[in-house]
C-alpha cells in the first residue's frame, strides 16, 4: 500500500502527528446494532467528525495467493495482499448508502468492445483456473454423496460481519434462507458451506450455521474447499451477501440472494428482498469490470503500481500453494 501512497503515515495510537492530520485512510465499519466496531475508524470519527477526509478501503476479491488472513498474519511476500478497493463515500457492502461502485453501475457508462473482451477473458480465467479470494483451499471437491442426486449450495458467513449487517441480512434471514433452500429443492441434497474464516480461526467468530450438523438431506461442509470445485456439483447457490454468489455467477449458476450484496439487483440474481439504489440492468461483464478492474487498485510485487488484474492473476497462479487440477 505504501507504493500507492508514498507519504502514508501509520498510526496505532494517539500522538501529535495524528491529532494534526485531517486526511485518513482506514478500513473497518461502525456497527450500531450488532458486532464489534472498528476502533480506529471510531476514534477518527469521534475526534475529527465531519472535518476529516476519510478514504475507506477493503481487500479486493483477488486478495492474495493464499488468503486474506495469511496476508495479514504472515510477512512472506508471496502471501501479500494484491489489491484493495477504495471509496470516499461508503464501503461497497453498505447497501443502504451510496458509494462510488454503485454510482458507476447506475451511471450511463457502457463498456467498450475491448473492455468487454478484457472482462470476459479475466472472468473466464478466474473460473477455469479456479482463482478465488481464498487461494490456499483444495481445488478438488470431497465426496459429496450420491453423484446422481441433484445438489444445491447454501453459503454461510461470519456471524455479524459488517458485510451482513450492512448487507441487510441477520440471523433470521439466514434461517429463512436455509429453510427456503430445503423447501424449494425437495429433490436435492442441501450442501451448507461454512465460511473459510471459521475454519482458519477456530477461536474467532462463528458462522450463522456453525451450530448445525448433518441432518436428512442437509450436509454441512466445514473443511476448506475451492468454490469452483463445489460449483461443479450444484445448479443453484443461495447466499446472504457472500462473494461466492458472484463467483457462482461466473460459473453460470443460478444465484438466490437473501441479502443485498453489491452484485444483486441488476437483473442477474434471484433477489428475495428489495435491493436499494438500483436504477438499471447490468450485464455480468459490467459487474465484473466495475469491481475487479475499475474499482480495485492492484499492487502486485514485482509489477508496476498500479498493477493490472492480469498481473494479480499471474501472481496467484505462480505462488498459490495448491495447483490447478
Amino acid at each position: 500500500m505504501t507504493r500507492l501512497f508514498p507519504n502514508l503515515l501509520v498510526y496505532d495510537r494517539d500522538g501529535a502527528a495524528w491529532r494534526a492530520s485531517d486526511k485518513f485512510l482506514t478500513t473497518g465499519a461502525i456497527h450500531d446494532r450488532s458486532g464489534p466496531s472498528h476502533a480506529g475508524l471510531g476514534r477518527i470519527l469521534r475526534a475529527k467528525g465531519e472535518k476529516a477526509e476519510i478514504i475507506l478501503f477493503e481487500q479486493g476479491f483477488l486478495a492474495s495467493a493464499y488468503s486474506w488472513i495469511e496476508s495479514y498474519r504472515d510477512h512472506r511476500p508471496e502471501a501479500a495482499c494484491l489489491g484493495y478497493v477504495y471509496d470516499d463515500i461508503a464501503h461497497y457492502y453498505m447497501a443502504e448508502y451510496p458509494n462510488r461502485l454503485i454510482e458507476r453501475l447506475n451511471g450511463p457508462q457502457e463498456l467498450t468492445a475491448d473492455e468487454t473482451k478484457r472482462a470476459q477473458s479475466a472472468m473466464n480465467r478466474i473460473r477455469d483456473r479456479r482463482i478465488s479470494k481464498y487461494n490456499s483451499q483444495p481445488l478438488a471437491a470431497p465426496s459429496l454423496g450420491n453423484a446422481e442426486r441433484r445438489k444445491v449450495l447454501v453459503c454461510d458467513q461470519s456471524f455479524a460481519d459488517a458485510s451482513t449487517v450492512y448487507g441487510l441480512i441477520d440471523e433470521t434471514g439466514f434461517e429463512e434462507m436455509l429453510a427456503a433452500a430445503v423447501r424449494e429443492n425437495a429433490d436435492a441434497d442441501i450442501l451448507v458451506k461454512t465460511h473459510p474464516d471459521t475454519a482458519s480461526r477456530p477461536k474467532g467468530r462463528a458462522g450463522y450455521f456453525s451450530h448445525l450438523s448433518d441432518h436428512g438431506r442437509v450436509r454441512i461442509l466445514r473443511d476448506p474447499i475451492n468454490p469452483y470445485a463445489l460449483f461443479e456439483h450444484v445448479d443453484t447457490v443461495y447466499v446472504g451477501t457472500s462473494g461466492m454468489g458472484l463467483e457462482a455467477l461466473f460459473a453460470g449458476k443460478r444465484v438466490v440472494c437473501f441479502g443485498a450484496p453489491f452484485y444483486a439487483g441488476w437483473g442477474l440474481t434471484d433477489d428475495r428482498r428489495e435491493i436499494p439504489h438500483r436504477h438499471r440492468s447490468r450485464s455480468l461483464e459490467d459487474i465484473f469490470h466495475a469491481f475487479y478492474i475499475w474499482y480495485t487498485i492492484y499492487h502486485v510485487p514485482g509489477a508496476p503500481v498500479p498493477s493490472r488484474i492480469e498481473d494479480a492473476l499471474d501472481y496467484i497462479e505462480k505462488y498459490r500453494p495448491v495447483k490447478a487440477v
